[in-house]
């Protein structure tokens, strides 16, 4: 029983743990990035096929409008699973949550 709730605890972590970074909005382009505007199409090299500035625009709004589903989408997915959890549960989850973001601060600090 531990073992699931540690797993559980931990699955919901991770979901939880996306939904700032979706957040966040596309990253810029860049090797790796997928081109103009970075985001979801990462890994497409997009910025290699000279796209006008038509087609880059209706990219951007492709993703800006696919960006706020997914956030959307990562908010219902969040509040169906906190209202699967325990206070307790919950409790410790704020708990893990705030020792990932204190971790992910000293990782910023020490770049």
């Amino acid at each position: 029983m531990v073992r699931f709730k540690r797993i559980a605890a931990v699955l919901v972590l991770a979901a939880l743990a996306v939904g700032p970074a979706v957040a966040q909005g596309p990253r810029s382009g860049g090797p790796g990035r997928g081109g103009p505007g970075g985001g979801p199409l990462a890994g497409l090299p997009l910025a290699s096929l000279n796209l006008t500035q038509t087609q880059q625009d209706r990219i951007r709004d492709i993703r800006e409008r696919n960006r706020q589903e997914m956030q959307a989408l990562q908010d219902r997915m969040r509040n169906e699973i906190l209202s699967v959890l325990t206070a307790e549960q919950q409790t410790q989850l704020k708990q893990l949550q705030a020792e990932q973001g204190d971790r992910r601060e000293r990782r910023r600090s020490q770049q």
